[in-house]
């Protein structure tokens, strides 16, 4: 899921299986600012911020990866996002 506000900020939501057959690859950055974890629906939600204001979550639930990332939000906007997604 894509989303672009009038201003040209983002917010990209992907979301993967998780299976034996599927190789899954997934490259994130480390080269974050801050990083805090809240569980969320009994799954730890990790939430990495850098200092120019893109922030990216990463979360496990069950069967399934979801990243998201977005240019302008807080690390407690994520957690709110994740914990509103109907899972």
């Amino acid at each position: 899921m894509f989303y672009e506000n009038n201003a040209g900020e983002q917010l990209i939501w992907e979301q993967m299986l998780i299976s034996a057959n599927n190789a899954l690859t997934l490259v994130l950055d480390n080269e974050y600012d801050a990083e805090e974890e809240h569980v969320i629906g009994g799954h730890i939600a990790t939430v990495y911020t850098y200092v120019d204001g893109y922030v990216m979550a990463y979360y496990e639930a069950d069967n399934y990866v979801y990243v998201i990332t977005a240019d302008h939000m807080t690390a407690e906007e994520m957690f709110q996002l994740i914990a509103s997604m109907d899972i």
